[in-house]
């Protein structure tokens, strides 16, 4: 066991592959959960969602995470994540993982309006799944915090989707909430022809989350996406007069922020611990209002 951990932990950290994935998920419990999958929120073959919620009900409604995976907007999928669904789940958190169309079928804003289509989703369909459609938190990692950022952040998104005012809160890993498209040579194509590049730059609508519970993480070691884009974001967010948190991790990259959420790996860093004592004091805040 101890060398599957291994192989699993240094395949993941080179590079969420499909290899590498499977092998974290095949060491996450499958009685710990309960699984409904490939729901559609659309038509498009990309929009689908799984959701996972915890194995014991009768516990009234629970908090819920709509979770968005990196991939450069241009490859990725919802079931390679079973690892942080089983993480919450576990957690009492009704988890929501959503695939999204993706380049080349799709530019820019496409995956974003599917963002805030799966919201409109789960606000609409999440209480038949023991969950909170008062208490719903988007949640992304890297390219996927950079949908849910937008999604959270401009509420053109979510009022397109008939989705107005249905997020809680904010939890961003590693995303590029300040980067330049037309600058950042691997994914210029994503955006490039799509009009203003400005509206992708999530920086830009910080005033939309000075009235969410905002929760941003990111590794001092990420050389992928900087530590500065969480910073950027935090502070524009706290200028307008919100409350946002960070916490930055040391010795900890860009996929090692995700691994840390796969029960072999959380002594790397205490990122779930901490997304879930967010959840639940924010949550607490709500209920008491």
């Amino acid at each position: 066991m101890l060398r599957w951990i291994t192989v699993a932990f240094t395949a993941f950290l080179s590079g969420c592959t499909n290899a590498a994935m499977d092998a974290v998920n095949a060491l996450v419990p499958s009685g710990s959960y309960r699984l409904d999958a490939g729901l559609p929120y659309g038509s498009d073959p990309r929009q689908i969602l799984d959701v996972y919620r915890p194995k014991a009900d009768g516990q009234g409604v629970r908090p819920v995470v709509l979770f968005f995976y990196g991939g450069s907007w241009k490859f990725g999928s919802r079931t390679q994540y079973k690892f942080l669904g089983e993480a919450f789940a576990s957690h009492g958190i009704v988890t929501v993982i959503a695939d999204y169309r993706v380049y080349p079928a799709v530019k820019f804003p496409a995956f974003v309006n599917d963002g805030a289509h799966a919201l409109q989703w789960v606000r609409t369909h999440i209480e038949a799944y023991g969950g909170n459609g008062r208490g719903i938190y988007l949640m992304g990692h890297s390219a996927g915090a950079h949908i849910a950022a937008l999604v959270a952040l401009d509420p053109s998104y979510a009022a397109a989707a008939g989705a107005e005012n249905a997020v809680h809160g904010f939890i961003g890993l590693a995303g590029p909430y300040a980067f330049h498209p037309e600058q950042t040579e691997n994914v210029r194509d994503v955006f490039l022809g799509t009009g203003d590049l400005e509206r992708a730059r999530p920086i830009n609508y910080a005033r939309g989350g000075k009235d969410l519970a905002v929760f941003l993480a990111h590794g001092r070691a990420d050389t992928t996406v900087l530590p500065a884009n969480t910073e950027q974001l935090t502070s524009q967010i706290n200028a307008y007069g919100g409350s946002a948190r960070a916490v930055f991790y040391d010795d900890i990259g860009h996929i090692g922020i995700m691994a840390a959420f796969a029960r072999p790996f959380r002594k790397r860093a205490p990122v779930l611990n901490d997304v879930v004592k967010f959840i639940q004091e924010t949550q607490a805040f709500q209920a008491s209002q």
